[in-house]
């Protein structure tokens, strides 16, 4: 997992769901289906699955 910051463009995804937004996790503006660290100004590359949606353990559940 790194920590670097992502940068950020004008009118880029992370720019338009970076406003207003506490630190934490939030759901990641270019990857809907997990969840990004947010430290309260700049998002990171530090991302998850959200919690309660993880894989089953075979194939058959």
């Amino acid at each position: 997992m790194s920590r670097r910051r992502t940068h950020m463009t004008t009118g880029s995804a992370f720019d338009r769901a970076s406003r207003a937004r506490p630190a934490g996790w939030h759901e990641d503006p270019e990857d809907p289906g997990r969840q990004r660290w947010f430290d309260g100004s700049t998002w990171t590359d530090i991302t998850r699955r959200p919690p309660g949606k993880r894989r089953a353990s075979c194939r058959c559940c």
